[in-house]
């Protein structure tokens, strides 16, 4: 029998034992995909997602010519990549974590790692050759490789190119092309200490904000616990007590991860009980702070309308706090949604008369918004004509607040901040990095966590904008 027609049949013989590997990996590998989300793997594919009409499996004659030679059984099996999937990651850094990931979702199908290697040369990819031990394909062997999504993009413009060529590559176009790939490779590395000097800025920033989501969640709690002599009720004891069990977890999981998705199911039901929404709103608080995505704050929003919807009775009937009125918009602020925070602050001050609030009251509900504005000037910075337009607005409200309340380490805190953001030269912001660290010194010593973290804030932004007016000569 020719060498090519013993492929041919060791083909058709395990054509469906390959296929069953390639679905078990791909089966793992999707699993993978839903578990570390978009911001880790962009996508999973296989040869026939490329290839089409010609299969899953490589073709007779790239098997004859990987094949070990003599062209027999066992050394057709040892080829390694016969059948293969590709997991495109958005950094190099994530590469080792997904395959990690991977193996641990093979065990259960009996499928191990073979061995893995690094490739660094034409292009760029970790290879992992897993090794069947399941009766339904033991012994077949199947490739995964994973790339980050630029070097999935180069690949894919250079491989029939470079992978079917007609004849040799001519050696300065092999090394034309090394040398692209390294300046790849040099791309999503740079793209790499980039993304980690934004994380650790946003952590930085993320701090006091979760911080004051602590410090609202538990006042609002045991104030209305002792409002209404009540602790929660047992029907959400259960779910508030997986929330902060689950802290870690909810904070870091993707969008579609299934106990998200789960606990904000339960908390949207709670809130539809007319007998558990004045509990249940403050889980959605919670869940949206721990998150601070888009999709949870219009999930909170859902929820604070129903609140809404009963504030001026709730009010009426002494059930519902100014405290707990005023903390409406910081649900937002705290997940980290300004224009929802601010846009809620406005509502509620038009209703100020109906729902009776005192002047104290309005008087911290604009304080707050003030500080928002001003910190939202702070994070994204706008157009010249609007930031003049925000500050005047600023100044305006931070006006009325201390012609109603006394000045304390909070509003020097802001006070600070107004001149951080707004100040157009260094003596001015400098002035304002110095009153934000006196407003932590003053600060009471049962805020002084989230007093730091927002002085270690205001700090970080206050001396960037310094060495901005320094190096414009202001």
């Amino acid at each position: 029998m020719s060498n090519m027609n013993t492929v041919r049949k060791f083909i058709l013989d395990e054509r469906t034992r390959y296929e069953g590997l390639l679905e078990a990996v791909r089966a793992a590998c999707l699993r993978v995909e839903r578990k570390l989300g978009t911001q880790t793997v962009l996508r999973v594919y296989s040869r026939g997602s490329k290839q089409g009409a010609e299969g899953e499996l490589k073709s007779t004659g790239k098997i004859l010519a990987a094949c070990t030679r003599p062209v027999s059984v066992p050394n057709l099996r040892k080829i390694e990549d016969i059948v293969g999937l590709t997991i495109v990651v958005q950094y190099p850094d994530q590469i080792d974590g997904a395959l990690d990931e991977l193996l641990a979702a093979l065990e259960p199908y009996q499928i191990r790692q073979e061995r893995r290697k690094d490739h660094r040369s034409a292009y760029f990819a970790t290879h992992v050759v897993m090794l069947s031990s399941n009766s339904e394909h033991r012994g077949l062997r199947c490739e995964v490789q994973c790339k980050t999504m630029l070097h999935d993009a180069w690949s894919a413009k250079m491989h029939d190119l470079t992978y079917k060529p007609q004849g040799a590559l001519d050696e300065r176009v092999k090394t034309l092309i090394e040398t692209t790939s390294s300046a790849i490779e040099q791309l999503e590395q740079q793209s790499q200490i980039i993304r980690k000097m934004i994380l650790a800025r946003q952590s930085l920033e993320r701090r006091p904000f979760q911080a004051g989501l602590d410090i609202l969640y538990n006042e609002l709690v045991a104030a209305l616990e002792e409002q209404r002599k009540a602790v929660f009720p047992d029907s959400l004891t259960g779910l508030r007590e997986q929330l902060d069990a689950e802290r870690t977890h909810l904070e870091t999981c993707p969008a579609n991860d299934p106990l998200l998705i789960a606990l904000s199911d339960q908390i949207e039901a709670a809130c539809a009980n007319e007998d558990l929404l004045r509990f249940a709103w403050l889980l959605a608080v919670r869940l949206a702070g721990f998150r601070a995505d888009p999709d949870h704050s219009r999930f909170l929003e859902d929820q604070v309308e129903l609140v809404l919807e009963r504030l001026e009775n709730w009010r009426a009937q002494e059930t519902f706090t100014g405290r707990e009125v005023g903390a409406i918009p910081l649900g937002f602020y705290v997940a980290q949604d300004f224009d929802r925070a601010i846009a809620y602050t406005d509502r509620i001050l038009e209703r100020a008369d109906r729902l009776g609030l005192s002047k104290k009251r309005i008087a911290h509900i604009k304080f707050n918004k003030a500080t928002w504005l001003t910190e939202q000037e702070c994070l994204r910075p706008s157009k010249p004509d609007v930031r003049a337009a925000v500050e005047t607005d600023v100044r305006a409200l931070m006006a009325e607040v201390l012609s109603t309340i006394p000045n304390d380490s909070s509003t020097l805190d802001t006070d600070g901040l107004i001149d951080i953001v707004f100040g157009q030269s260094k003596e001015i912001v400098r002035r304002g990095i110095q009153k934000c660290y006196e407003s932590l010194s003053n600060s009471p010593p049962d805020e002084a966590n989230i007093a730091a973290a927002y002085a270690e804030w205001r700090a970080q932004s206050g001396w960037r904008r310094y060495f901005e007016l320094a190096e414009q000569g202001r």
